[in-house]
């Protein structure tokens, strides 16, 4: 598996929170166009980019699994850390509790509206 270019990362999600990439599900699964356009109205760019950065460590993980070589994934923690940091204070405190306990594949759901996939963790926390 080819590692993404760094302008597909940024180029994955439109303005609608539409996934872009030819032949990739909705982002939003089965909830349609409209939850989607109400989706982006709740979503922050910054959301965005850490959504776009969760999809592209789990593809890197995915490679690395497979390759058992690939590029380190330090920097997309250290953009990830940077970006929970940028994120405004009026941000969901489920979603700034998963990303500051580095639950990533929790606040990959909890961004895609597919909260209720996730599972209660060892600190008593869905």
């Amino acid at each position: 598996m080819q590692a993404p270019r760094e302008s597909d990362k940024r180029k994955r999600f439109n303005m609608l929170g539409e996934d872009t990439r030819e032949s990739a599900p909705n982002a939003m699964g089965s909830l349609g166009n409209n939850a989607t356009r109400c989706y982006d109205l709740l979503v922050t760019s910054t959301e965005r980019e850490v959504l776009n950065t969760l999809l592209e460590l789990e593809e890197r993980v995915a490679a690395l699994a497979v390759t058992k070589t690939g590029p380190s994934l330090l920097p997309l923690f250290d953009q990830l850390r940077q970006l929970t940091d940028q994120l405004p204070t009026a941000t969901d405190p489920t979603l700034l509790h998963y990303l500051h306990k580095q639950s990533w594949q929790k606040a990959r759901l909890w961004l895609e509206g597919r909260e209720a996939e996730n599972i209660t963790g060892t600190c008593g926390h869905v």
